[in-house]
């Protein structure tokens, strides 16, 4: 009656953490101005949020996403309309962070934002993801005002000092915020 299953699971290998990054056509600063992701380069210097600018130390081409959200220009200080691959994280600065969690600056996935200010989700589209990577966690300026996670690549590092906020906890704090453009979830 006893089935023997020891070695089914003998070769399952969990899958690498991918982290999000910017689809291309994105704009990142730098210092000789603003520069379209796909461009970067390695040795590059990229504005960050807390760091000034900031040398890429790779830039890695990650799977085509099929599921973006479109934050549209004007939201969230993007100067044009910015898409994002599912499961990146853009940072929010308002003072009702700190009333709610004691920080300046929280970070929050796109999808939580999703009725937002027009942030919705787009359909049917492919888009190539490029990754910048750095020696420390940093959130980067795109699209002129938009705050972008992109966590650091030491294997050692923690995943990321700023605090990552769930679903909830991001809903929360939009209806919170002082000039929020808040609708329910119709996007989703």
């Amino acid at each position: 009656m006893h089935l023997k299953h020891e070695t089914a699971f003998a070769h399952y290998t969990p899958a690498p953490k991918t982290q999000p990054g910017l689809i291309a056509g994105t704009r990142v600063e730098t210092p000789q101005g603003w520069m379209q992701v796909q461009d970067v380069t390695p040795g590059t210097r990229v504005a960050t949020y807390d760091g000034g600018f900031r040398p890429v130390s790779k830039v890695t081409q990650q799977a085509e996403a099929t599921s973006l959200w479109r934050v549209p220009g004007g939201a969230m200080g993007t100067c044009s309309d910015l898409c994002l691959p599912d499961g990146q994280y853009m940072a929010l600065r308002d003072p009702a962070c700190r009333r709610l969690f004691g920080l300046p600056l929280v970070l929050t996935p796109v999808s939580a934002l999703a009725g937002h200010c027009g942030i919705h989700k787009v359909q049917a589209r492919t888009a190539q993801v490029h990754r910048l990577h750095f020696a420390e966690d940093e959130i980067l300026w795109a699209q002129t005002g938009a705050l972008i996670h992109a966590g650091a690549d030491a294997p050692e590092a923690p995943d990321t000092p700023y605090r990552k906020l769930s679903y909830g906890e991001t809903r929360a704090l939009l209806l919170m915020m002082q000039q929020h453009c808040y609708a329910p979830d119709l996007a989703v």
